[in-house]
């Protein structure tokens, strides 16, 4: 499944060539799939941990199979605004059998509804495409509204760490 959408936004499933122009030239990435310009879809700290994962494939210390990635696109706009990512299973634990997801959207788009929306087809792409029942994520203690976001889409609050909170969904 490559894209999936509804109303608001439409989630665009990239393999690794995607994946790699999105972080390096996202303008070739908008034409393949004739977007609008981004200007900065991603955050610089998401950008750098992005470049870090992918520089990890690149070593072979990481497997891009166990990642699903998505370009968030807002259907009024038709701009790329962010990511969503099956990140692979967790490394603590009490968590080893839940895969993480990660996301992270421009500032300017916040508080529209939009990760919400994105959360909600992402977990459809997963339910419909890979056999994982347990998904975690981990937000700051401090950001309320992704907390929001995710108890929006069914997810459990679980654990406090440190300045991170936990959340967790199992089907």
């Amino acid at each position: 499944m490559n894209l999936v959408e509804n109303k608001k936004v439409k989630l665009i499933c990239l393999d690794f060539k995607e994946w790699k122009m999105l972080l390096k030239s996202p303008e070739k990435l908008e034409i393949k799939y004739n977007l609008s310009q981004s200007r900065n879809q991603e955050s610089k700290i998401i950008q750098e941990v992005m470049l870090d994962i992918l520089d990890k494939i690149n070593m072979g210390l990481m497997n891009y199979k166990d990642h699903t990635t998505c370009a968030i696109v807002y259907n009024p706009e038709n701009r790329i605004v962010g990511t969503i990512s099956l990140k692979g299973k967790m490394n603590q634990k009490i968590f080893s059998d839940y895969y993480e997801i990660g996301y992270g959207i421009n500032k300017n788009y916040w508080n529209l509804g939009i990760m919400t929306n994105a959360i909600n087809l992402f977990l459809k792409i997963i339910r419909e495409n890979l056999n994982i029942t347990k998904l975690i994520a981990e937000t700051d203690i401090e950001n309320i509204g992704s907390q929001k976001v995710l108890r929006k889409n069914d997810f459990k609050k679980v654990q406090a760490k440190r300045n991170s909170l936990f959340f967790i969904l199992e089907k």
